[in-house]
Order: C-alpha cells, then sequence, then structure tokens
C-alpha cells in the first residue's frame, strides 16, 4: 500500500463516519500532512501511529470490523513509510 492509497482508504473511513474510527482516520490523516511538512521525525510518526493503533484494537465492534482493519492497515503501512523515509 502506497502513500496516495492510504491517503484514499483514510479518506474513505472518515466519510463513513464510524464514531470509533473516523477521529482516528482522521488524526492519521493530520499525522501524515505534518510528516509531509516536516513537523514529526520519523520516530514521532511510529510512536503516535502505534499509539493510535494502541487505542483502536481495545474496540471490539463487531460492526465495524472491516473498518478497523482497513485502519490498522493504514496504520502498518504508514509506519512501513516513515521507516523507509530518511
Amino acid at each position: 500500500m502506497n502513500l496516495e492509497q492510504v491517503k484514499a482508504t483514510l479518506t474513505q473511513i472518515i466519510q463513513h463516519g464510524d464514531p470509533n474510527f473516523a477521529p482516528a482516520a482522521q488524526f492519521c490523516l493530520q499525522v501524515v500532512q505534518a510528516a509531509e511538512s516536516g513537523q514529526m521525525s520519523n520516530d514521532e510518526i511510529k510512536e503516535t501511529l502505534l499509539d493510535v493503533q494502541r487505542q483502536i484494537n481495545i474496540i471490539n465492534d463487531m460492526g465495524s470490523l472491516q473498518l478497523k482493519e482497513n485502519l490498522n492497515l493504514c496504520i502498518n503501512a504508514l509506519i512501513t513509510i516513515a521507516g523507509f523515509v530518511v
């Protein structure tokens, strides 16, 4: 999953409007924007995203399982991408 795909998926989660996952997806997009503008180091990005991931992993709303999986996929992709950025 590349950065543009991550952004598109996060936007879809936001547009879905799920009260558990839309705010987390919005926050992840804000992290991406801060990273793109150089406001966050790679370590800050990774730690922030891991915190978001820990928070969403405690949500057990089975009706939103696909959103949770998609958000986790995006977070993992962003962490991986941050690891490649020098």
